[in-house]
């Protein structure tokens, strides 16, 4: 027990950071009152889980509910405009069981959800509130009772437009591509091994999440996912894998696809007054590395090492905020800045550019440590 106030503290999200914020609370002995919408998505997220935040779950009493649906990356190979051209990631390189844990969304929300039923969290569902926030507390406002609270987390994203009504200021940057999502079949075994190939018009990420079945996110520019919206089941098969090393006999099946623009949201400050900004409604990044998940673990992995170490008894104080939001800048415009940087590299039509490209992938590709790096800093 590390509750340091006897005031509950606000989670509003209904997501999966929200989740993990309010288990991570509910283990420190803090009361927790979840503010969620009413309407929840399809859960059809697949995530490439770090193995340090894998390590974190079993910390906080999840991993018991995800050993057996999670999926390993041992290996990751980088196809750059020639299939020739191969920069290679492997695990046993480095030391590790894995570079990433593949995890449904599905499964990963349904153990977070089996813990938390053994904590006594209060929900309110958004539509049915007014929140207020002040400099010296925060005020709900329902039709049951009023709840006083020292701090809110914000981890949803749904709308940002709520977040800038507290002066919580966005920068922006559409990429103008879109992301289709989907899953297929396929009669081999991947045995564990993940990749992704860079085209000037698009990036597609094969990441196995099981024997047979893997998970696809291809980064499109616009005009080319327009004209894949338009295709047929048989024609969007054929486009699909005339760009990747796959048999087409062998892909037995393709799921239903899902669509969503790509665009990075970063905010200029993560707290104002009494809220304070995590997950998604902190920074959304371009997807291409698999990190904005891992973003919002780190996030809540910064704030319990805080909570545990802070002397304020009152963790919604300005000087808390500021310490937080300063743990924290480094690691997101560190990630924000490199996912903008290789969008822009390997999707550039100049050849100099190109050229200049290839060569620092064979850098890469001889050079162990950089190597070493580039992997320590996916998986912490």
């Amino acid at each position: 027990m590390e509750n340091k106030n006897s005031e509950p503290i606000i989670v509003l999200g209904g997501g999966i950071v929200a989740g993990l914020t309010s288990k991570m609370l509910a283990n420190k002995g803090f009361e927790v009152v979840r503010v969620i919408n009413k309407k929840i998505k399809p859960l059809n997220k697949i995530f490439a889980i770090a193995p340090s935040s894998m390590t974190w779950f079993k910390n906080i009493g999840l991993s018991e509910f995800l050993i057996k649906p999670s999926y390993p990356i041992k290996k990751i190979d980088i196809y750059y405009r020639s299939e020739q051209e191969i920069l290679r990631f492997n695990s046993n390189d480095s030391y590790k069981n894995a570079l990433a844990f593949m995890v449904k969304e599905k499964d990963l929300s349904e153990a977070i959800d089996l813990s938390l039923n053994e904590s006594a969290i209060k929900i309110l569902y958004k539509n049915e509130i007014m929140m207020e926030n002040h400099e010296d507390h925060i005020k709900i406002t329902n039709n049951e009772d009023d709840i006083y609270s020292k701090i809110c987390l914000w981890c949803d994203s749904a709308n940002f437009d709520d977040i800038c009504q507290h002066k919580i200021k966005k920068n922006r940057k559409d990429f103008f591509q879109q992301a289709i999502t989907f899953n297929f079949i396929k009669d081999e075994n991947e045995a564990n091994h993940a990749k992704q190939y860079f085209f000037g018009d698009s990036i597609l990420a094969l990441l196995p999440i099981s024997k047979n079945e893997i998970s696809v996110v291809w980064s499109c520019d616009d005009m080319l996912a327009d004209k894949l919206r338009a295709f047929d089941d048989e024609s969007f098969t054929i486009e699909f894998k005339s760009r990747i090393n796959i048999d087409m006999q062998s892909i037995l099946s393709i799921g239903k696809r899902s669509y969503f623009p790509i665009k990075q949201v970063l905010s200029e400050s993560l707290f104002d007054k009494r809220i304070l900004l995590l997950g998604d409604a902190a920074h959304t990044i371009h997807p291409m590395a698999g990190q904005g998940l891992n973003l919002g673990i780190r996030d809540i992995r910064s704030l319990e090492k805080m909570i545990k170490t802070t002397k304020y008894v009152d963790i919604g104080i300005k000087g808390f905020l500021r310490k937080y939001e300063r743990s924290r800048r480094l690691d997101i415009q560190q990630f924000s800045k490199l996912t903008t940087s290789l969008q822009w590299l390997f999707s550039s039509p100049n050849n100099v550019i190109q050229e200049i490209t290839l060569e620092g992938l064979r850098l890469v590709d001889k050079n162990h440590s950089i190597k070493n790096f580039f992997i320590k800093k996916a998986t912490t």
